[in-house]
């Protein structure tokens, strides 16, 4: 009996974009970034981004049907403002992701970067994952948030499935 093909959704999520992967087995299907919140824009309150990061991960889901939705865990900076957001943000998605019988899962920002050897200063690591999947599967990356998705989704499909 042939195994079901398993859909993975990966996310790197940012308090400006979502950076978004479809991997099916481990196969690169689809990426992309979409904006939350403009630089520009005043937010009015402090979590009107959360909602719209939700939003678009809930669109998503609806979208592409994933078996499985895996976040970058969050990373500890120097902002803790920031942190707490994206912490909302974070359990947010695996509280919608319980909720409805998706199973998600978390990947650590060294754990898939080791895996393709993107390691070193965020600036040049940024740059190495980037042009790593630009070759990889062949796109014209923009966003670092895309990027990241990718490599959360390669890492997942050939690692952890």
């Amino acid at each position: 009996m042939k195994r079901k093909k398993i859909k993975i959704l990966a996310l790197d999520q940012s308090t400006s974009n979502v950076g978004f992967c479809i991997f099916e087995d481990n196969i690169y299907k689809i990426s992309g970034c979409l904006e939350v919140h403009k630089d520009t824009e005043k937010k009015q309150y402090e979590y009107e981004w959360v909602d719209r990061g939700v939003n678009i991960v809930i669109n998503l889901i609806s979208t592409y049907h994933p078996d499985v939705v895996v976040i970058e865990e969050v990373y500890a900076g120097k902002n803790m403002a920031t942190l707490k957001w994206l912490a909302t943000l974070k359990g947010r998605i695996e509280g919608y992701c319980l909720s409805n019988k998706i199973k998600t899962d978390i990947v650590y920002p060294t754990s898939w970067k080791s895996f393709i050897k993107a390691n070193g200063k965020r600036a040049g690591a940024k740059l190495a994952v980037k042009d790593y999947f630009s070759q990889k599967c062949n796109l014209a990356i923009e966003k670092d948030d895309e990027s990241d998705a990718i490599g959360i989704a390669y890492y997942y499909a050939n690692k952890c499935v």
